[in-house]
């Protein structure tokens, strides 16, 4: 495969007029401002209280107007993590909840419309994260507190609360307690109230994932409410602390296990990172490594977890590896890593275990498309820090020691990180000065900006009377046309399908593809001049009539780009086949493909050349006519004579 790099794709130059505004005039307070990104492409940005959405769209001409809402009243900070966007089942309406760290709710049904304030009663502790439940009927939502307590959230559709469960109507919203700490002794309640949460560092919850273990397939029922509550009895939450992972059932609320991958991953960081091999020296080493936990996501039947390892005996460096644990499910915990990776990240980075901050700021992001398919021609894993966006391949077995494919960066050092986020397909960044990027790993020397430029090749006459010739370019064509577009994926599906029910040979397809390219007729009056016409009109052939205009983008780009796309698809060794062309009938048509490439940039450099000669005519033209308005016909003669050489001599 070639050579790939991993690129900032701007989807918005900037932000919106007054999420800018809010920025500047907040400069000087980083900490308040995070952003994120739904699966729907809303953008969120929380601004000190003020929270700004917008819908994004791949159109660099929109001007986007976000909604500006306020939050409640909070004495801490807020984050995007406790905020979410949804919209109702059969209906484009959109929805916010919003809740504050202390247990404010503040939800508008209609983002257009009023909210209405309810409270949830979290028994001092602080609100962390608000978590769509996927695959519902109806909008569901997991509240998560810092210190691992549950709550379960539903939109009020009208229905009564069922009798016997412990439930609170609020206003639009049903709270219900899964599993909370609530049940501590009076006197730990009054330490926390004199002195704070005493509960070790480790103890804290970093992340909650939502698991469901039924396919929407065994949920028959026909009632709404049947249906939640089949649903609710096989989902699980995931609880990653710093030093434990946990499962939680919903239905009925409970802990039903609990592991320290901490210990599982010294082993291994002892093997691998210090070459730790015997008993006798991981014991005596062991008490001067430290492991944590900094993220996960879910994978396939299991979760890949990031993990951080340092020994203060030797050195202060972090080092960092991927985890994967399958999910059995509430009955058997998992007694080992089924995979297990060491990460060497590409970048001069470093985290240093003396430093208290050294692991915030780290998150891993996988897009839903790409937690079940093969990672080979998408970016896979992304882990982003706050200067470097890394695309990790995991392979498609995770068992042992299998390596991880090249490790490829990206850095927005020269700007600030305000917060990242994945819809079903791409990562994303939210930067400061740089707005809304796309993460891509794409082959190097691709170009994002032809798609345009592809999609009028598509519209060229090539109908020779074979229908099946007209079949198979017609899928080469499209294919070629989600490669520019940057979907790789699909591109690479539409070349399977070529493979495989094709009827003219590759080479013969490549080849009439590219002499479409070439030989296309630019709408240029001085071709119209003498009798040519365009063959059809195009957005392009429509927007200028410039010859330079036409070879240097509709010719040369895109031929490039077709190359780089036989080549990514691994079409390229299909071209030693000799075929019929109007360049040659005994060569392969990978000559023929270098020839064309070279026949454009002469005619480029031609272009150029009677550009040049163009503007030296003009020049001394004019220069002859100022200098005989000054000093008379006497020096006529000599200026002919000047003139006539110089003609020549350009010729």
């Amino acid at each position: 495969m070639l050579d790939e790099e991993l690129l900032l794709e701007s989807v918005e130059t900037d932000y919106p007029s007054l999420v800018r505004e809010a920025l500047s005039i907040n400069s000087d307070v980083e900490f308040h401002c995070s952003a994120s990104l739904s699966e729907n492409n809303y953008v969120w940005f929380v601004i000190g209280r003020a929270l700004f959405i917008w819908k994004l769209k791949d159109e660099k001409s929109t001007i986007n107007v976000p909604f500006v809402l306020t939050l409640p009243p909070s004495g801490l900070p807020y984050t995007v993590r406790t905020i979410r966007i949804y919209t109702k089942s059969n209906s484009s309406t959109v929805g916010v909840i919003a809740i504050s760290p202390e247990g404010t709710i503040r939800h508008w049904p209609n983002i257009s419309r009023n909210y209405i304030d309810s409270s949830i009663d979290l028994e001092r502790e602080v609100a962390l994260s608000l978590d769509v439940i996927t695959y519902s009927e109806e909008a569901m939502f997991l509240l998560s507190t810092t210190t691992c307590s549950f709550f379960l959230l539903s939109l009020d559709t009208g229905r009564a609360p069922t009798p016997g469960k412990r439930q609170k109507m609020a206003y639009g919203i049903i709270s219900k307690p899964l599993y909370t700490n609530a049940n501590r002794s009076i006197g730990k309640r009054v330490s926390s109230v004199l002195f704070g949460d005493t509960a070790k560092h480790g103890s804290r919850l970093l992340k909650a994932i939502v698991i469901e273990m039924i396919s929407r397939d065994h949920c028959d029922m026909n009632d709404v409410d049947d249906i939640s509550e089949e649903r609710l009895r096989h989902m699980y939450i995931l609880a990653l602390k710093s030093k434990t992972l946990q499962l939680y059932s919903v239905d009925p609320p409970s802990k039903a296990w609990s592991l320290d991958p901490t210990q599982l991953a010294v082993e291994h960081f002892a093997n691998l990172v210090w070459n730790l091999r015997n008993i006798p020296e991981q014991s005596k080493w062991r008490q001067e490594m430290k492991v944590w936990l900094v993220d996960c996501v879910r994978i396939r039947a299991g979760v890949v977890i990031l993990m951080a390892a340092a020994n203060t005996a030797i050195s202060t460096q972090i080092h960092f590896a991927l985890g994967f644990l399958p999910i059995h499910g509430v009955k058997e915990a998992t007694e080992n890593f089924e995979w297990f990776c060491l990460l060497k990240l590409p970048t001069n980075e470093t985290f240093r275990s003396t430093e208290d901050d050294s692991l915030m700021g780290l998150s891993l992001h996988l897009p839903l498309e790409s937690q079940q398919c093969s990672h080979e021609r998408i970016e896979g894993l992304l882990l982003v820090s706050r200067r470097f966006a890394y695309s990790i391949r995991l392979p498609d077995s995770l068992q042992g020691n299998a390596e991880v494919g090249r490790i490829h960066s990206a850095s927005f050092i020269d700007d600030t990180l305000i917060g990242s986020a994945c819809d079903t397909r791409f990562c994303y960044l939210l930067l400061k000065e740089r707005g809304v990027n796309r993460i891509r790993l794409l082959p190097r020397g691709f170009d994002a900006n032809l798609a345009r430029s592809v999609l009028a090749v598509q519209s060229m006459s090539t109908s020779n009377g074979d229908t099946a010739s007209n079949v198979d370019r017609d899928l080469l064509a499209e294919a070629f046309l989600l490669f520019a577009k940057g979907d790789l994926p699909a591109s690479n599906s539409r070349v399977e399908n070529l493979l495989g029910v094709r009827r003219t040979s590759v080479a013969q397809l490549c080849i009439n593809y590219a002499l479409d390219i070439v030989d296309d007729i630019p709408n240029d009056e001085r071709w119209h001049a003498v009798g040519v016409q365009t063959r059809r009109k195009s957005a392009l052939t429509e927007s200028s009539f410039l010859l330079k205009v036409h070879l240097d983008e509709q010719k040369r780009k895109v031929l490039a780009m077709f190359i780089l796309f036989l080549k990514y698809m691994g079409l390229d060794a299909k071209l030693d086949m000799t075929v019929h062309s109007q360049l040659s009938d005994s060569r392969s048509a990978r000559s023929q493909m270098a020839e064309l490439t070279e026949k454009v940039d002469i005619a480029i450099g031609l272009y150029a050349w009677c550009e040049v000669r163009l503007f030296i005519h003009l020049f001394f033209s004019c220069s002859f006519v100022f200098v005989c308005f000054l000093f008379g016909s006497r020096t006529y003669r000599v200026w002919r004579i000047v003139l006539h050489f110089i003609k020549i001599r350009v010729r």
